[in-house]
């Protein structure tokens, strides 16, 4: 049996906030929706980086 996940598949890695992978996401606290999330909190390395980039610039 594989081992479980780190994060949940809909969860963002970076903001650690529940998003709706394919739809709009879940306005996290403090904040505005983060479109992003939506699109780059999958778990892969590559939406990984670009999310985590994504933030950085908005920061």
């Amino acid at each position: 049996m594989n081992a479980a996940p780190a994060r949940d598949p809909g969860r963002c890695t970076v903001c650690d906030q529940m998003v709706e992978i394919g739809a709009r996401s879940l306005p996290w606290a403090g904040g505005p929706a983060h479109e992003a999330c939506a699109v780059y909190a999958r778990n892969t390395t590559a939406g990984y980086r670009t999310h985590a980039a994504s933030h950085q610039r908005s920061a």
